[in-house]
């Protein structure tokens, strides 16, 4: 049975062209998160800044300064996904082995990826449903642009989810074949 497994999973998570794929989506988004803090550290220092020099306003800042640190969090927090370094049971994690450990594993990948398809649905209905709206300071940019980092944040978590869940149940059942 367990080789039964093994193979499928070989057959779904095969290769390096999708590790590629999926390697090449991390870099993107990695890029994009530090360009957003950049982004939100200069607006930042920028905020500070004209409140010294007198005369001098800069409009939108502080909007540009909260969604790009939103964007930030966001995609810095799928990263961390793909990079186990999420919220896990650790305690009983790090003291299974074989069938319990891979029941753990499991559940734990199961709650993350019922959490990042949940972010992922409600970010596309939110970026809907905002999109006509603009923001208050910046009034030809559209809110679609703030709710979206829940859409694609959603989506590249689940993404990193699902190739960790693959990952962690062929190395389970590699473990308890021996």
């Amino acid at each position: 049975m367990p080789s039964k497994c093994l193979s499928a999973l070989e057959g779904v998570y095969h290769g390096e062209s999708m590790k590629k794929v999926i390697d090449f989506i991390e870099q993107v988004q990695r890029v994009v998160c530090m360009i957003c803090f950049v982004v939100f550290f200069v607006c930042i220092v920028l905020q500070v800044l004209t409140r010294y020099v007198p005369f001098i306003k800069i409009l939108g800042i502080d909007e540009i300064a909260t969604y790009s640190f939103v964007w930030a969090s966001l995609l810095g927090a799928a990263v961390l996904i793909r990079d186990e370094q999420h919220f896990a049971f650790d305690f009983f994690r790090s003291r299974a082995h074989g069938v319990s450990r891979l029941v753990i594993e499991g559940f734990i990948y199961g709650l993350l990826i019922i959490f990042s398809f949940y972010l992922m649905v409600m970010g596309y209905r939110l970026t809907m449903k905002f999109s006509t709206w603009t923001l208050t300071s910046l009034p030809k940019v559209s809110q679609a642009w703030t709710w979206s980092s829940l859409l694609l944040s959603g989506a590249t978590m689940t993404l990193y989810t699902v190739e960790k869940l693959v990952e962690k149940v062929r190395i389970g059942l590699e473990e308890i074949r021996k």
